[in-house]
């Protein structure tokens, strides 16, 4: 297909605009809402090692198999380290790049569908590229600066929604690419280019399940555009075609569904019924055109219902809507076969998120229209086009047009206002819990505790104190609440209470491997090690692959005098988890204890290889160097200490004894001097 300059312009025009509108997003934070678990708090990350490519293979502790998400996120930490800015540039890149992906397969359509029509205004080859322009352009821009895309590029877990839509765009785009006569598809042998859809898939696959629904697609697109769809041959050989396809997607969908099950992600029929998933899942339906066509009341989490006691008339409403349009599309399929090709391409693909296997706690989400928003956008798109040739062909005058171009640009300023303002809401934890408190004050717990954790690290203990305490309140069974609330304590110096909490916890919950963890570091802490000792044999029964588990349960063991056992922990949780800086610390401290400085000073100089402002990292390294007599790489690593740490005490202290070593006595008494003033006792004692 040939690109006419003033389509390229287009498009960078629009490309610009889209990315332009989210950069407000680079002055977000992180979300305690899976960025966590997806990024900072991700050991995994750390480092692009064969250990990390054979863990992001395999792991499923997120629910989803998507190794193509963990290796994005890996190689953002590689580029940005954990500043949320670089995450959120990528994030906004890979919307801009989509945006342009969706205006290319917008020409790619109207092509195929020209090609099969004499009607207007595909007759006239200056009102087609006329057409295909404003299609293009303004399917560009309702998908681009729409605020239901915000969830999927500002929230920084859900780098997943953006890499499954790009691969899903390059896997159909190439499709149809594939599927035009060969001396129109380029370079590209026709085997590449038949091979090429399929690679695009698993990719799409491989960032997140949700693209499991593109072999439908693809039978769409031989429906329409590609009219290949004449006689039950065709469909026999086309559904043939795609048996690769519908292969990866039952696996797909197998691994995760039973991923969810193991995390007890799905809730029975039981807990959520029958009625109330296809109620929940029509609501979905109806709601997301809903907010396609008029963006108001956007929630960063609607809440899932769980049980709908009766139907009521709005639920019939939804129904009727439904089956009136597929009926409608059905019906008009012969003279609109693209309304029908749009309506199938919603529903199939917003089908694996609405609520049939119950996922989470949400009814709905914005960022579940990222995909299945693209047919009828591009509907619209086709929509605004026509109208435009409508004004033209009836020759109307340029007034009437400017107007019309005039609301259009309002409509757009519109959205991309709404879209800012979403992106705010994104700022941080505290301000994205506290909205999702306004919207939600009694329902949701959860947010008052997660609103809690964020108050805290951030030294806002009281208001910390009063959200836990509400979050307890609202659910007294809500056992996360109480390991929150007595991490906390134990953070303040209050291990009794902090314990009784996390009994609570455990009690409520006892399969909850991490309470057993959080507790067996405070008994711990108070000296107890057989007794944490068996807390983290408990967590390790309950989970056994939960690596600080076996690193908590390696330095009791260190403490209590078994190093050796300590080491053997260790090992375990490195096997699994090779860039978790805390294991190496813990089984260097143990080869210490064993006399082996040559290992502990190997293990201390991974911790800093993989984190390079690991304060504590230098300080044992530049311990261990100095049993090793290497006394100026020893003096090298605690200054490199300090200077992550200007308060380290111990390693003003560690160097001064390196500097008496060394033979120089004024700067040790400057370090000793230093560190007592820190509160460092033994520098006192030195000084």
């Amino acid at each position: 297909m040939e690109t006419t300059r003033n389509m390229r312009i287009l498009f960078a025009a629009v490309t610009v605009i889209t990315v332009a509108i989210f950069l407000p997003a680079l002055g977000n934070g992180f979300v305690n809402w899976d960025d966590d678990v997806y990024v900072y708090d991700n050991y995994h990350l750390r480092s692009l090692d064969g250990a990390f490519f054979r863990w992001a293979l395999t792991d499923r502790s997120v629910v989803y198999w998507h190794p193509v998400t963990w290796f994005s996120h890996a190689l953002d930490v590689a580029l940005w380290g954990l500043h949320p800015a670089g995450h959120h540039l990528t994030a906004i890149i890979l919307h801009g790049i989509n945006t342009f992906l969706v205006m290319y397969l917008v020409l790619q359509v109207l092509q195929a569908a020209h090609a099969r029509s004499t009607d207007e205004p595909f007759a006239d080859v200056r009102r087609r590229e006329r057409f295909s322009l404003i299609a293009a352009g303004a399917t560009g821009l309702l998908f681009g600066i729409h605020p239901l895309r915000v969830e999927s590029v500002v929230w920084i877990a859900e780098r997943k929604d953006l890499l499954s839509a790009l691969f899903f765009l390059l896997a159909l785009s190439s499709y149809l690419k594939a599927s035009l006569p060969a001396r129109e598809g380029g370079r590209m042998s026709a085997p590449v280019r038949r091979s090429l859809p399929f690679v695009w898939y698993l990719l799409a696959v491989a960032s997140k399940p949700m693209a499991l629904t593109l072999p439908v697609v693809l039978l769409l697109a031989d429906w329409y555009p590609l009219g290949r769809l004449r006689s039950r041959v065709d469909v026999l050989r086309l559904l043939r075609e795609k048996v690769p396809y519908f292969a990866v997607s039952l696996i797909v969908a197998g691994v995760t569904i039973s991923a969810q099950r193991e995390v007890g992600a799905t809730p029975s029929l039981e807990l959520v019924s029958l009625k109330t998933r296809v109620l929940v899942a029509a609501g979905g339906l109806t709601g997301y055109l809903g907010k396609m066509i008029l963006p108001l009341g956007l929630e960063p989490l609607y809440l899932h219902p769980r049980m709908i006691a009766s139907i009521g008339l709005a639920h019939i409403a939804q129904l009727a809507f439904l089956a009136g349009v597929t009926v409608l599309t059905l019906l008009w399929a012969r003279r609109r076969p693209a309304w029908l090709a749009a309506w199938a391409w919603y529903v199939v693909t917003v089908l694996p998120v609405l609520g049939f296997v119950q996922a989470g706690s949400q009814s709905m989400a914005d960022r579940f229209t990222y995909l299945p928003g693209i047919a009828p956008t591009m509907l619209a798109g086709a929509g605004i086009a026509e109208g435009w040739e409508l004004l033209v062909r009836r020759g109307l005058g340029g007034r009437v047009r400017s107007v019309a171009l005039a609301i259009a640009l309002s409509v757009g300023a519109a959205l991309a206002a709404e879209t800012v303002a979403q992106t705010g809401i994104w700022k941080d934890s505290v301000v994205f819990w506290s909205a999702v408190i306004a919207k939600e004050p009694e329902r949701f717990p959860a947010a008052y505790s997660s609103r809690a954790t964020a108050l805290y690290d951030r030294g806002e203990r009281e208001a910390a104190r009063r959200d836990i305490d509400r979050a307890i309140a609202l659910d007294p069974g809500f056992a996360e609440a109480y390991a929150s609330r007595g991490w906390m304590l134990r953070r303040e110096g209050n291990l009794d209470s902090a314990a009784a909490d996390l009994t609570t916890a455990i009690r409520l919950k006892p399969a909850m491997a991490e309470a057993y963890v959080s507790r067996g570091i405070i008994l711990g802490e108070k000296g107890e090690y057989a007794r944490s000792i068996d807390d983290f044999t408990m967590a390790i029964a309950l989970k056994p692959d939960l690596v600080a588990a076996r690193v908590a349960r390696g330095l009791a063991l260190l403490r209590a005098g078994r190093p050796l056992q300590a080491v053997e922990d260790l090992n375990a949780a490195i096997g699994m988890s090779p860039a978790d800086t805390d294991a190496y610390l813990n089984r260097g401290a143990a080869y210490e204890e064993l006399g082996q400085w040559g290992n502990a000073f190997a293990d201390y100089d991974r911790v800093v290889r993989i984190d390079p402002g690991d304060a504590a990292g230098y300080n044992a390294r530049g311990g261990a160097a100095a049993r090793l007599g290497r006394t100026a790489d020893a003096i090298a690593d605690q200054t490199k200490a300090i200077g992550l740490r200007p308060d380290f005490a111990k390693a003003y202290f560690d160097r001064g004894q390196c500097y008496i070593e060394s033979g120089q006595r004024s700067p040790a008494q400057a370090d000793f001097r230093q560190a007592c003033e820190l509160g460092y006792g033994p520098g006192c004692a030195e000084r």
